[in-house]
């Protein structure tokens, strides 16, 4: 009786998963990138996320800025498309400090319920600018004779013992950790 049961749950199972594996299609999804000013960006990262699941998907623009990625989606569903563009890097300045930009851009894209995806236009038009200075720079004031500038490679100490609570937290997360292990390994039921 139990096998008649077993087989019965799993043709039902069945007939609930049919549908909706039966919807999802495999989907081309591609386009350029370009920069604010029209112009092809090669080597751009170009990342896809489908909305509502864990299926991240990424390539790289080719030499003309095309990118194009395979997606397996339901009708209906919502891209997330982001590009990241190649850093630039400039020449030290008087100061010794190096700039390096990096361009991006974000869009979404829907599946359509017939047909195929419309290429899509990412434009990369927002900048991430970081500036790093060497230690070999120009000082910002000339040093007085007799004194030694402060050490640059020491770990300052948390304000306020902020450092303290985190590492009380998580070593108290620790015991108690082992203290269930320990007493769960020596809590086990008798074979009668």
């Amino acid at each position: 009786m139990s096998r008649l049961r077993l087989i019965a749950a799993l043709a039902i199972a069945l007939v609930l998963v049919l549908p909706a594996t039966a919807l999802a299609a495999t989907y081309d999804v591609g386009g350029t990138v370009t920069d604010k000013g029209g112009a092809p960006v090669a080597g751009a990262e170009v990342t896809i996320l489908v909305q509502g699941t864990d299926q991240i998907l990424s390539t790289t623009s080719d030499a003309n800025g095309a990118w194009s990625i395979q997606v397996d989606v339901d009708p209906g569903a919502v891209l997330e498309v982001n590009g990241t563009g190649p850093a630039t890097t400039s020449e030290p300045d008087a100061d010794g400090c190096i700039t390096t930009t990096t361009t991006s851009g974000q869009l979404q894209a829907t599946i359509p319920a017939e047909g195929q995806v419309d290429p899509v236009a990412l434009v990369l038009d927002k900048e991430l600018s970081g500036k790093v200075c060497s230690a070999t720079g120009k000082p910002d004031k000339p040093a007085k004779p007799g004194t030694t500038p402060p050490a640059t490679d020491a770990i300052a100490a948390p304000a306020g013992g902020a450092g303290n609570g985190s590492l009380l937290l998580v070593a108290g997360l620790v015991a108690f950790i082992g203290a269930t292990i320990a007493l769960t390994a020596t809590r086990r039921p008798r074979r009668r």
